[in-house]
Protein backbone atom coordinates (compact mmCIF):
# COMPACT_ATOMS: atom_id res chain seq x y z
CA UNK A 1 0.00 0.00 0.00
CA UNK A 2 1.36 3.42 -0.87
CA UNK A 3 0.90 5.98 2.09
CA UNK A 4 -0.25 9.77 0.85
CA UNK A 5 2.22 12.24 0.92
CA UNK A 6 1.64 15.35 3.30
CA UNK A 7 3.64 18.58 2.18
CA UNK A 8 5.18 20.22 5.47
CA UNK A 9 3.12 23.83 6.32
CA UNK A 10 5.49 26.80 7.40
CA UNK A 11 6.24 26.81 10.96
CA UNK A 12 5.40 30.53 12.70
CA UNK A 13 9.11 31.45 12.81
CA UNK A 14 9.66 30.46 9.24
CA UNK A 15 6.81 33.42 7.85
CA UNK A 16 8.20 35.46 10.60
CA UNK A 17 11.61 35.56 9.02
CA UNK A 18 10.22 35.72 5.41
CA UNK A 19 8.06 38.74 6.45
CA UNK A 20 11.16 40.05 8.20
CA UNK A 21 13.25 39.85 5.03
CA UNK A 22 10.54 41.74 3.37
CA UNK A 23 10.51 44.33 5.48
CA UNK A 24 14.01 45.19 5.17
CA UNK A 25 14.30 44.83 1.20
CA UNK A 26 11.27 47.74 1.81
CA UNK A 27 12.84 49.44 3.68
CA UNK A 28 15.64 49.27 1.15
CA UNK A 29 14.16 49.64 -1.92
CA UNK A 30 11.54 52.48 -0.82
CA UNK A 31 14.48 55.52 0.18
CA UNK A 32 15.28 54.74 -3.96
CA UNK A 33 11.75 54.88 -5.13
CA UNK A 34 11.24 58.23 -3.75
CA UNK A 35 14.28 59.78 -5.59
CA UNK A 36 13.29 58.35 -8.41
CA UNK A 37 10.05 59.84 -8.14
CA UNK A 38 12.04 63.06 -7.21
CA UNK A 39 14.10 62.69 -10.34
CA UNK A 40 10.70 61.86 -12.41
CA UNK A 41 9.42 65.40 -11.49
CA UNK A 42 12.61 67.39 -11.95
CA UNK A 43 12.95 66.23 -15.41
CA UNK A 44 9.44 67.24 -16.26
CA UNK A 45 9.94 70.52 -14.75
CA UNK A 46 13.49 70.94 -16.94
CA UNK A 47 11.14 69.89 -20.15
CA UNK A 48 8.73 72.37 -19.04
CA UNK A 49 11.48 75.66 -18.66
CA UNK A 50 12.84 73.94 -22.23
CA UNK A 51 8.96 74.22 -23.81
CA UNK A 52 9.45 77.69 -22.25
CA UNK A 53 12.50 78.66 -24.24
CA UNK A 54 11.36 77.52 -27.39
CA UNK A 55 8.59 79.49 -27.09
CA UNK A 56 10.47 82.67 -26.13
CA UNK A 57 13.03 82.00 -28.91
CA UNK A 58 9.87 82.05 -31.20
CA UNK A 59 8.61 85.16 -29.66
CA UNK A 60 11.88 86.79 -30.32
CA UNK A 61 11.74 85.62 -33.54
CA UNK A 62 8.46 87.51 -34.23
CA UNK A 63 8.80 90.77 -32.42
CA UNK A 64 12.00 91.93 -33.59
CA UNK A 65 14.70 90.32 -31.08
CA UNK A 66 12.75 91.25 -28.07
CA UNK A 67 11.77 89.87 -25.11
CA UNK A 68 8.56 89.12 -23.24
CA UNK A 69 7.36 91.79 -21.02
CA UNK A 70 6.35 91.53 -17.43
CA UNK A 71 3.02 92.55 -16.46
CA UNK A 72 4.77 95.66 -13.91
CA UNK A 73 6.30 97.06 -17.41
CA UNK A 74 4.09 100.22 -18.53
CA UNK A 75 1.48 99.15 -21.22
CA UNK A 76 2.48 95.26 -22.10
CA UNK A 77 1.02 92.35 -20.91
CA UNK A 78 2.98 89.41 -18.99
CA UNK A 79 5.06 86.76 -20.74
CA UNK A 80 2.59 84.11 -19.28
CA UNK A 81 -0.37 85.51 -21.67
CA UNK A 82 1.98 86.55 -24.82
CA UNK A 83 3.88 82.76 -25.16
CA UNK A 84 0.32 81.39 -24.51
CA UNK A 85 0.01 81.60 -28.12
CA UNK A 86 3.05 79.39 -28.59
CA UNK A 87 2.25 76.64 -26.54
CA UNK A 88 -1.37 76.67 -27.77
CA UNK A 89 -2.73 77.97 -24.43
CA UNK A 90 -5.80 79.59 -23.47
CA UNK A 91 -5.57 82.14 -21.06
CA UNK A 92 -8.46 83.12 -17.92
CA UNK A 93 -8.64 84.50 -14.76
CA UNK A 94 -7.90 81.61 -13.05
CA UNK A 95 -6.67 78.61 -15.40
CA UNK A 96 -4.19 78.51 -18.13
CA UNK A 97 -6.16 76.00 -19.97
CA UNK A 98 -3.73 73.20 -22.34
CA UNK A 99 -0.71 75.29 -21.12
CA UNK A 100 -1.20 74.25 -16.92
CA UNK A 101 1.60 71.48 -16.90
CA UNK A 102 3.86 73.43 -18.97
CA UNK A 103 3.26 76.67 -16.69
CA UNK A 104 3.26 74.40 -13.28
CA UNK A 105 6.31 72.13 -11.91
CA UNK A 106 4.76 68.81 -11.62
CA UNK A 107 5.77 69.39 -7.46
CA UNK A 108 3.23 72.17 -7.16
CA UNK A 109 0.38 71.11 -4.59
CA UNK A 110 -2.69 71.47 -5.93
CA UNK A 111 -5.16 74.19 -4.56
CA UNK A 112 -2.07 76.37 -3.89
CA UNK A 113 -3.49 78.94 -5.41
CA UNK A 114 -0.66 79.00 -8.43
CA UNK A 115 -1.07 79.43 -12.02
CA UNK A 116 2.72 79.33 -12.89
CA UNK A 117 5.83 78.06 -11.17
CA UNK A 118 8.39 80.40 -13.53
CA UNK A 119 8.91 83.76 -13.10
CA UNK A 120 12.04 85.97 -15.49
CA UNK A 121 15.05 87.32 -14.55
CA UNK A 122 14.52 90.88 -13.94
CA UNK A 123 17.83 92.08 -15.14
CA UNK A 124 16.33 90.96 -18.55
CA UNK A 125 13.08 93.45 -18.66
CA UNK A 126 13.13 96.74 -19.79
CA UNK A 127 11.67 97.78 -16.22
CA UNK A 128 10.28 101.73 -16.77
CA UNK A 129 9.26 101.37 -13.04
CA UNK A 130 12.26 100.19 -11.62
CA UNK A 131 15.53 103.12 -11.85
CA UNK A 132 17.74 100.67 -9.98
CA UNK A 133 17.82 98.58 -12.54
CA UNK A 134 21.29 100.13 -14.27
CA UNK A 135 21.27 98.42 -17.73
CA UNK A 136 17.76 97.46 -18.66
CA UNK A 137 17.82 95.32 -21.60
CA UNK A 138 14.85 94.33 -23.74
CA UNK A 139 16.61 92.29 -26.38
CA UNK A 140 17.73 89.00 -27.05
CA UNK A 141 20.98 90.62 -29.00
CA UNK A 142 21.69 92.98 -26.04
CA UNK A 143 22.92 90.20 -23.93
CA UNK A 144 26.14 89.91 -23.67
CA UNK A 145 26.36 86.27 -23.23
CA UNK A 146 22.94 84.79 -23.54
CA UNK A 147 24.57 81.42 -22.74
CA UNK A 148 25.85 82.80 -19.07
CA UNK A 149 22.31 84.63 -18.18
CA UNK A 150 19.32 83.07 -16.61
CA UNK A 151 16.25 84.10 -18.18
CA UNK A 152 13.70 81.88 -16.46
CA UNK A 153 13.94 80.19 -12.78
CA UNK A 154 11.46 78.31 -10.21
CA UNK A 155 10.10 81.01 -8.33
CA UNK A 156 9.97 80.94 -4.56
CA UNK A 157 6.42 80.24 -2.59
CA UNK A 158 6.10 83.64 -1.32
CA UNK A 159 6.37 85.18 -4.76
CA UNK A 160 2.12 83.76 -5.92
CA UNK A 161 1.80 84.58 -9.48
CA UNK A 162 4.30 86.81 -9.50
CA UNK A 163 5.90 86.88 -13.33
CA UNK A 164 9.67 88.20 -12.59
CA UNK A 165 12.08 87.65 -9.75
CA UNK A 166 14.09 90.45 -8.38
CA UNK A 167 18.13 89.76 -6.68
CA UNK A 168 20.13 93.08 -7.14
CA UNK A 169 16.85 95.31 -7.95
CA UNK A 170 16.46 94.98 -3.69
CA UNK A 171 19.81 97.24 -3.66
CA UNK A 172 17.37 100.15 -3.03
CA UNK A 173 16.66 98.56 0.54
CA UNK A 174 20.19 98.14 1.18
CA UNK A 175 20.31 94.62 0.91
CA UNK A 176 22.38 95.06 -2.50
CA UNK A 177 23.92 91.52 -3.76
CA UNK A 178 22.37 88.78 -1.06
CA UNK A 179 21.80 85.55 -1.52
CA UNK A 180 19.22 85.99 1.43
CA UNK A 181 17.40 88.26 -1.20
CA UNK A 182 17.78 85.34 -3.70
CA UNK A 183 15.97 82.76 -1.26
CA UNK A 184 13.13 85.16 -0.86
CA UNK A 185 12.71 85.13 -4.56
CA UNK A 186 14.01 81.57 -6.15
CA UNK A 187 12.83 77.91 -5.10
CA UNK A 188 16.90 77.09 -5.30
CA UNK A 189 16.42 73.85 -3.23
CA UNK A 190 13.01 72.40 -4.99
CA UNK A 191 14.52 69.46 -6.87
CA UNK A 192 17.03 67.16 -4.48
CA UNK A 193 18.69 70.23 -3.20
CA UNK A 194 18.31 72.08 -6.78
CA UNK A 195 16.56 74.43 -8.80
CA UNK A 196 16.35 74.61 -12.47
CA UNK A 197 17.27 77.10 -14.71
CA UNK A 198 16.23 78.52 -18.33
CA UNK A 199 19.11 80.32 -19.88
CA UNK A 200 18.62 83.32 -22.23
CA UNK A 201 19.94 80.63 -24.97
CA UNK A 202 17.65 78.03 -24.44
CA UNK A 203 19.73 75.73 -22.57
CA UNK A 204 18.26 74.52 -19.22
CA UNK A 205 20.20 73.36 -16.45
CA UNK A 206 19.23 72.03 -12.46
CA UNK A 207 21.91 74.00 -10.29
CA UNK A 208 22.35 73.33 -7.04
CA UNK A 209 22.16 75.75 -4.43
CA UNK A 210 25.99 75.67 -3.16
CA UNK A 211 27.16 75.86 -6.62
CA UNK A 212 24.38 79.25 -7.46
CA UNK A 213 25.42 81.08 -3.84
CA UNK A 214 28.67 82.05 -4.95
CA UNK A 215 27.62 83.02 -8.93
CA UNK A 216 25.39 86.02 -7.13
CA UNK A 217 28.21 87.80 -5.18
CA UNK A 218 31.03 87.33 -7.83
CA UNK A 219 32.08 90.21 -9.49
CA UNK A 220 31.85 90.12 -12.86
CA UNK A 221 29.48 86.57 -13.05
CA UNK A 222 26.46 87.20 -15.33
CA UNK A 223 24.34 84.50 -14.21
CA UNK A 224 21.72 86.52 -12.94
CA UNK A 225 23.10 90.28 -14.16
CA UNK A 226 23.95 90.42 -17.50
CA UNK A 227 26.59 92.77 -17.54
CA UNK A 228 28.26 91.18 -14.76
CA UNK A 229 28.28 91.31 -11.00
CA UNK A 230 29.69 94.82 -10.41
Amino acid sequence: MVRPKFSRAFTLIELLVVIAIIAILAAMLLPALGRAKQLAKATHCQSNLKQLGFAGVMYSGDFDDRLPASVHMAGNISWVASLAPYLRAKISATSLGSATNTYLCPIEKPGSGRLYSYAVNDFLLNMVTAPANPTPIARRSQVPSASDTVWMTESSELLLNEDHFHFAGRAVDGAGYSPDIFLTQVMVQRHLGAATYLFLDGHVQRVKWQHVRPKLTETGVRFIHPDGNP
